[in-house]
């Protein structure tokens, strides 16, 4: 499972690479294979609100909406080594 904002910002990070073109390709290939979870106003403002409550961090956006997603269905581990997690209660599997 991921978020539509994980998958916004891997498609930023190709935006000057050789790999853009493959980018829609992938994005389909992804959405058959594992759930994308959308970013809905609702899930956006908690984001948003976790995001500014939290301002001594340097969580992105994109963070806080996974925070909120994984809360919203209890999940406790994420496959990420992005220590943000931990500090948000998460295991990070490779942390």
């Amino acid at each position: 499972m991921t978020t539509e904002l994980v998958l916004v910002e891997l498609a930023n990070s190709l935006a000057a690479s050789r790999f853009r073109p493959l980018v829609q390709d992938y994005f389909g290939l992804l959405r058959h294979q594992i759930h994308v979870v959308p970013a809905s106003r609702a899930r956006l403002e908690n984001a948003l609100r976790l995001y500014h409550q939290h301002d001594d961090k340097l969580w992105s956006l994109t963070d806080c909406l996974s925070f909120v997603v994984m809360r919203e269905r209890r999940i406790t581990e994420a496959l990420t080594g992005d220590h943000h997690f931990v500090q948000a209660g998460f295991a990070a599997v490779f942390a």
